[in-house]
Order: C-alpha cells, then structure tokens, then sequence
C-alpha cells in the first residue's frame, strides 16, 4: 500500500522560504582590491598628456548638427562629424566650469555622503 502524501504547506511557506534564503551554500567572497591607490603627480601628467593627444589628434564624432555648430561656435576645428580640440581650448572651458559642493542625503544622517568643492586647476 502506497504511503499518503501529505501537503507539504501552502503560499505561506513557499513565502517563509523565498524571506530566509539559504546563504551558506553561496561562496564567500573577498575584495582583494585596494580601496583607493593615490596617483603621484607623473602618474595624472600621463593621463593629461594622453587625454590631449586623442581631442587634439583623433577628436570626437558628435551626430548632432546643433553640437557641432556649438563647438564650432566655442572655437573648435570641426571636420564633418568630428571635432578637433585643443587643448587651450579645453582647458578655458574647464575653467568656467563652477565649483559645487553638495551632499547626497541617506536614510541615516551619519552615512550621508559630501562631495567637496575641490578646485582642481588645469596648467
């Protein structure tokens, strides 16, 4: 004689075990990654000087004729669809670019998190 299958429950305890997953079968893992590595002042002049040469040499395709007459208009060398700039250019826009600080509110006030004024000035 065949044993009688009982219900095992119902939408509730489909419920019960979709809130308590079973996290022990996952891996653990771990961040080997450093938090933050500070570039030396060589280091940022590379990526200055390499960030220059692809606006200046190779410069970027904008799809949009009112882009294009805007960089036109702010003194960039536009080819077609691509804008060539310099990088006197780039660096007076920069420089018009407003310092704000603000802060991006959480749930809980002590884990807010502010985001300086920093100026950083471009040579």
């Amino acid at each position: 004689m065949p044993a009688l299958r009982t219900r095992s429950g119902g939408r509730a305890s489909r419920r019960a075990q979709r809130a308590a997953p079973n996290v022990a079968m996952l891996p653990g893992l771990k961040n080997t990654l450093p938090w933050c590595e500070i570039m030396d002042e060589s280091q940022v002049e590379r990526i200055d000087t390499a960030s220059m040469d692809i606006l200046e040499n190779v410069g970027v395709v904008f799809r949009d004729d009112i882009a294009l007459a805007d960089w036109k208009s702010a003194g960039a060398k536009v080819d077609g669809e691509t804008v060539y700039l310099d990088r006197g250019l780039v660096r007076a826009l920069i420089a018009t670019i407003p310092s704000v600080s603000l802060t991006t509110p959480a749930i809980r006030a002590r884990t807010s998190v502010w985001v300086g004024a920093t100026v950083y000035s471009c040579q």
